[in-house]
């Protein structure tokens, strides 16, 4: 039994977590591709948990009834409790609902939602889930995952984090600081019941859940499923990675529904860009590629190769932006196009009263508008709220900060296909994108970090006052 003492101050925090795969492929196609050929991939698994080109999901452990198994340590814990982290989902809904747990209504929605392959479920209750002690010793929080999946965590990694110094550090993007750990289930397959492994990260704090009390909020563990896949694959003389994870609403890996990247080798994969799913196209330095097919294990990926596209409509940088039009908070329409008819830049801040680091950003983003010559350039916020409560919110943080530019309101009850946020691919917050007047994404940045880069941007156009 091995034991570790968690700490450490986590790089970057973002407000959502989320699991990450990257793909390993060989392609079998002509080098040359026309449009409307087929590129058939080659996908071979490596494992590389430090990539991380997806926002990853984070998973709180299932609890269940004190006596289902009994824990033979408690590590000089006072309080503990024993929890479920479900690796093979579809096995586990299954169990569940062959013992009443989930009635027939609801899994039978769950195998029309999720196309569950029926034939890949054993008929006998299997291993689909790994016991994890948490428990509480003074100020430490004691973690356990029965990895090996045998009913014993004394022969398991004992992991100990000091809850007065790192649970704040854990409420967020903290990936770096949880500990890794492959644990054992089962699968069925052929007809026989077969042992897999699977890599988790071990978080022992977020904020992502709704907790009965204190107690439970401090027994609670969560888990990010990990995974990695990487490679490439040409087109002509241009070299391209590929980058997949499996269906993030789930526990399992399961492919037939990927999340799929494809930027050219020597870039960076842009994270702020929403991953594509299938049916969609992926556009990767102008060639577009839309996304076929892919088998269940994640072994072969199905593109269509979509031709060179150039000035393609979208909100990433360099794309020409849609018509974008929408309505403030005071109920005047807002037309960006016609502001860059005036041959201004724009800049939209997109925020919400619920976001921290967009609150923390009003600031130097006002300080900002005072030294931006404002008859190049108007700044737009976008404020997206999920109810209009938030927008009553927002009304107050903008009277705090003495913000008087224009504010474009976006509900989440009420996202059109052509709301802003939809249109642009928007899912962080905040996000700053600055438009030329020739309606061209210049730079496209993200967090309280993007700020300061966008200020780099507006110094190299020429858009602050002279000194």
């Amino acid at each position: 039994m091995s034991k570790y003492i968690l700490q450490g101050t986590p790089k970057n925090c973002m407000k959502t977590a989320m699991l990450t795969l990257i793909v390993t492929v060989t392609s079998i196609f002509p080098l040359i591709a026309s449009q409307g050929d087929s590129i058939i991939v080659r996908v071979t698994p490596t494992l590389d948990p430090s990539s991380s080109p997806f926002v990853r999901y984070v998973f709180p452990a299932v609890t269940v009834s004190k006596n289902e198994i009994v824990p033979n340590e408690t590590f000089g814990c006072t309080e503990y409790r024993i929890d479920r982290l479900v690796i093979n989902r579809f096995q586990y809904w299954f169990d569940n609902y062959k013992s009443g747990q989930r009635d027939a209504k609801q899994f039978m929605s769950d195998i029309e939602r999720d196309a569950i392959d029926t034939t890949l479920l054993s008929p006998n209750k299997i291993k689909s889930y790994v016991h994890v002690f948490c428990g509480l010793k003074k100020a430490k929080k004691v973690v356990v995952v029965d990895a090996d999946n045998d009913g014993d965590f004394t022969n398991d990694t004992v992991f100990e984090f000091d809850t007065l110094t790192t649970e704040k550090q854990y409420l967020g993007d903290a990936i770096g600081l949880a500990p890794l750990v492959k644990v054992r289930y089962e699968s069925f397959s052929k007809g026989k019941v077969v042992s897999k492994y699977a890599f988790r990260r071990i978080k022992p704090f977020d904020i992502a859940y709704n907790y009965r009390n204190d107690l439970d909020r401090r027994l609670t563990v969560y888990s990010v499923p990990i995974g990695s896949r990487t490679g490439e694959f040409r087109i002509g003389e241009n070299l391209f990675k590929v980058a997949m994870m499996f269906s993030p609403e789930g526990h399992q890996e399961d492919y037939r529904k990927p999340y799929l990247r494809i930027q050219k080798a020597e870039k960076v994969y842009d994270i702020q860009e929403a991953p594509a799913q299938m049916g969609e196209i992926v556009v990767a330095d102008s060639h577009a590629f839309k996304i076929v097919s892919c088998n269940w294990e994640g072994t072969e990926l199905k593109l269509l190769y979509e031709g060179y596209q150039e000035n393609r409509v979208g909100g990433m940088e360099n794309n020409l932006v849609p018509t974008l039009e929408g309505k403030s908070l005071n109920h005047t329409l807002i037309n960006i196009q016609t502001l860059l008819l005036g041959k201004r830049y724009v800049l939209l801040d997109f925020w919400g009263s619920w976001c921290g680091p967009c609150i923390r950003s009003m600031p130097a983003l006002k300080t900002l508008h005072t030294q931006v010559d404002t008859t190049k350039i108007q700044f737009i916020g976008i404020d997206y709220e999920y109810n209009t409560a938030g927008q009553a919110s927002a009304q107050v943080q903008l009277s705090r900060f003495k913000i008087n530019w224009p504010q474009v309101a976006e509900l989440s009850t009420a996202q059109a296909p052509s709301s802003f946020p939809v249109i642009l691919s928007i899912k962080n917050y905040p996000t700053f994108l600055l438009i030329s007047p020739e309606g061209k994404v210049v730079a496209r940045e993200i967090g309280e970090d993007g700020l300061p880069k966008i200020v780099e941007t507006l110094r190299k156009v020429d858009l602050m006052k002279k000194q």
